[in-house]
């Protein structure tokens, strides 16, 4: 961790992928040079992300609309059906 830059940023997020932890901890007892490569890996990441971050909200790009609702209104197909030409008042006798 004393060559990475952001080391404070990678701890923070192995406390919060113990997986992560884990997997690096196996390779440090197995290969000490991979979990170090894990490790330059993860603080790029992480640095990468922030960036991309940074340039969103220096875009001003505006927020998706909202998912549309659906009408209540019942559409048809323009028949009328045996229904609707009981209630016309012009059939009726």
């Amino acid at each position: 961790m004393s060559g990475i830059e952001n080391a404070g940023d990678v701890l923070y997020d192995l406390a919060k992928n113990p997986s992560k932890l884990a997997q690096i901890d196996y390779m440090a007892q197995r290969s000490p040079k991979m979990a170090q490569s894990q490790l330059q890996s993860l603080s790029k990441s992480i640095a990468d992300n922030k960036q991309a971050q940074v340039d969103a909200k220096g875009q001003n790009i505006a927020e998706p609309l909202d998912r549309l609702q659906p009408s209540r209104v019942a559409g048809s197909n323009g028949k009328m059906s045996v229904r609707d030409l009981r209630s016309q008042p012009w059939l009726r006798g």
